[in-house]
């Protein structure tokens, strides 16, 4: 009997009981597979079927403690891809044994889908990756864990494999494995594929750190032993008992991953000890109140830091992992602290794994990662997970409570729009004003940690084009970007009904003859946005109509004698633009230069495109024949009312206007009058987007007591 395979049926039966007949399975399996792989070598020169399909199935069985069905598939999982062997054979492999057979050949063909996935890697993108990708696996989550076995041992073995593929393997590890195993709770797979990876990226690089860590951590010793000792008497002197106090020294990545620098090795450096090592608090009960009570016996021990407290476990993370999160000063230092029970160890280490390794198999806890699973066969969901991932897998950074008291978890530097649309796609493109800690606010401003807000909706839409300038989290820029194409869609589709009215007076009958010749594919709407956009040619469109209806039209004529005929300004109809819903740009050619007839526009790359008049456009007549006269349309202003409260000293009034000019904030009125014993200055700012720095400075300057910001319209001057 193989060596190998000896400790995998060993570890079946002590952990999950199988009998000796039931083990029998696994040498039948195995030498299935070895006759298939026979003489099949690896890059390494070692054989394939005993280095690499038997050591997967021993991560399987052994690390990652699943049952026999899933330790089969994982001694199969190559077959499909590697030999001439079908499902077929797989099906019968199994008649007569106690695992269905269809059930295997099912789990094994979603391992070799993702095989022949990543032979695609390079030619399609990371969203259209891992929505195929999920495609695959989504039927069931074995399919996943026993792919990321195969990754892992791939990892281990990374260092046997050429220089150049080393490198792409770890690009794709740090890109999308490890991203899934942090979605999925499995923490030690992540950090070792990150691990692996980082070192295959700049290895002298990453040795260079891990002097740093070992020798900062050895210097350190005797501090990190009097700590834990201390943490130990105060937890025991308060009845704790059977607890253990880790000091886990922190690894590379999460340096990397707290100072966003996942794939930068250069100038990185440890100092601190409190970038080194995290105590780690695993309390011997199960009971999540005891961590709670921890807490407060550490904070009294040590002095906690403001704000720097986080509870996962009444909100848990997306990867279901829980713990109390906090950070204490001693002496000089700053200890970070994480305490957590038992189970809640094994889910930080094992996440999906403890479920499908115990009886809790349909918890409600393990079916929130099925609904993860689903999520991400969504486009838009995998968009912002991508963003996530861009973002270094450190979505989290700051916390925000919402009215009913539910907790937000936003990137450092989110905004209220962020935290609009982090609640739900409408409310932030509804958001017209906020309050944050009970204070009337711009939605533009800066949230932090702690904040209380509150969004107040309008009835309809109010989003703008420039929103997304103020917005950081991937599903806020995501949302914005449907709803501005959506928006231009429409204005497309009126572009294309003023261009053919202009034309044609009576336009029905041809545009209903055009969509009959079409055989009805496109509805009314799309055709008009097409010749908007100009991905229908006017000409063409009015020649082909009208020839429908057997009438002879100008159009029948080249479009190209425009070349040498200049364009009529009254063969151009004349269209209102509203700069804050539809984007504008100049053009390179003529910086659409402005004179006494306006300028002219064409749609293009979701943008109106600005001309002068008398731009011949390239030559293209194209462009020439859906082009239209720009009329700026006259939106409705909004503006600021600054409200300071402030000391009566002299120059006072004049650090607040210096203030809002170097802002370049234009005052449209200025009053003031006495309130409570104080002068209150109201200004009316000519803007309706004032952010919480320039609040703060204001609240920072000699004599000035209460700020308050609103926004109000003209008839509320």
């Amino acid at each position: 009997m193989n060596t190998k395979t000896a400790v995998i049926k060993k570890h079946l039966a002590k952990t999950h009981g199988y009998s000796e007949k039931d083990l029998e399975l696994v040498d039948r399996v195995e030498a299935f597979t070895r006759t298939f792989f026979a003489g099949k070598k690896r890059l390494s020169g070692k054989d394939y079927h005993e280095d690499h399909n038997l050591s997967v199935a021993q991560i399987v069985a052994v690390e990652m403690e699943l049952g026999l069905a899933e330790v089969c598939t994982a001694i199969l999982h190559d077959l499909l891809e590697e030999t001439s062997c079908t499902p077929r054979d797989i099906v019968q492999l199994f008649e007569g044994t106690p695992l269905d057979g269809e059930e295997i050949a099912r789990l094994v063909d979603g391992l070799s889908k993702i095989a022949y996935l990543e032979e695609e890697i390079n030619l399609i993108s990371d969203v259209e990756y891992i929505r195929k990708l999920m495609a695959a696996i989504s039927e069931d989550l074995r399919t996943l864990v026993v792919k990321i076995a195969d990754v892992v041992h791939n990892t281990r073995d990374l260092r046997s494999l050429p220089r150049y593929r080393q490198k792409r393997f770890a690009v794709t590890n740090l890109e999308i494995w490890s991203w899934l195993c942090m979605r999925f709770g499995m923490g030690r797979y992540f950090r070792e594929l990150a691990r692996h990876s980082l070192w295959a990226l700049d290895p002298k690089g990453f040795s260079r750190i891990q002097k740093q860590i070992a020798n900062l951590y050895t210097s350190n010793l005797e501090k990190i032993h009097v700590i834990r000792k201390e943490i130990e008497s105060s937890l025991e002197g308060v009845g704790f008992q059977g607890h253990r106090v880790v000091p886990l020294m922190r690894h590379v990545h999460s340096h990397l991953l707290k100072e966003r620098h996942l794939k930068d090795l250069q100038n990185v450096t440890f100092r601190k000890f409190s970038d080194l090592v995290d105590f780690e608090i695993v309390l011997a009960s199960d009971d999540e109140m005891d961590c709670y009570k921890a807490l407060g016996v550490l904070h009294r021990r040590y002095r906690a830091i403001p704000g720097e407290f986080q509870d996962f476990i009444s909100e848990n993370k997306y990867n279901l992992y829980s713990a109390l999160h906090t950070k204490a000063v001693r002496l000089e230092d700053v200890l970070n602290l994480r305490i957590l029970t038992r189970e809640m160890k094994r889910i930080d280490e094992d996440g999906v794994l403890y479920f499908l390794s115990s009886k809790e198999a349909m918890s409600p806890r393990f079916l929130a990662y099925q609904e993860l699973l689903k999520g991400l066969k969504e486009e838009q969901e995998i968009q912002a997970f991508m963003g996530h991932l861009k973002d270094f897998l450190v979505p989290e950074e700051i916390v925000v409570i919402t009215p009913k008291k539910d907790l937000v978890y936003l990137p450092a530097g989110a905004t209220v729009l962020d935290f609009a649309f982090q609640i739900h796609t409408e409310l932030g493109l509804r958001a017209e004003a906020c309050s944050i800690n009970g204070e009337p606010s711009s939605v533009f401003s800066v949230l932090r940690s702690g904040d209380r807000v509150e969004v107040l909706p309008s009835q309809e839409p109010c989003a703008k084009v420039f929103w997304k300038e103020h917005v950081l989290t991937p599903k806020a820029r995501l949302a914005l970007q449907n709803y501005s194409h959506r928006i231009f869609h429409q204005f497309a589709c009126e572009v294309g009904r003023a261009l053919l009215a202009h034309k044609v007076e009576n336009h029905a009958p041809l545009l209903a003859e055009w969509i009959r010749r079409d055989g009805g594919k496109r509805s009314e709407e799309e055709v008009l946005g097409m010749l908007g956009t100009g991905e229908i040619s006017l000409g063409e469109f009015l020649s082909a109509a009208g020839r429908g209806q057997g009438k002879k039209m100008l159009w029948d004529f080249p479009v190209l004698l425009s070349r040498w005929f200049p364009v009529h300004r009254e063969s151009r109809p004349r269209i209102r633009v509203f700069p804050s819903l539809v984007a504008v740009r100049l053009d390179l050619c003529c910086q659409g230069q402005r004179s006494r007839e306006g300028v002219v526009g064409y749609l293009e790359s979701y943008a109106v495109v600005i001309h002068d008049p008398r731009c011949k456009m390239g030559g293209d007549p194209r462009l020439l024949e859906r082009s239209f006269f720009v009329e700026w349309a006259e939106e409705e202003e909004s503006y600021s009312l600054l409200v300071v409260s402030a000391e009566d000293q002299p120059g006072v009034v004049a650090s607040i206007t210096s203030l809002l000019f170097a802002r370049r904030i234009n005052i449209k009125r200025i009053s003031s009058k006495e309130r409570k014993g104080l002068p209150e200055i109201r200004f009316v700012l000519n803007t309706q987007r004032v952010d919480r720095h320039l609040l703060d400075e204001l609240k920072s300057l000699p004599g000035v007591v209460h700020v308050t910001c609103q926004s109000i319209k003209p008839a509320g001057l």
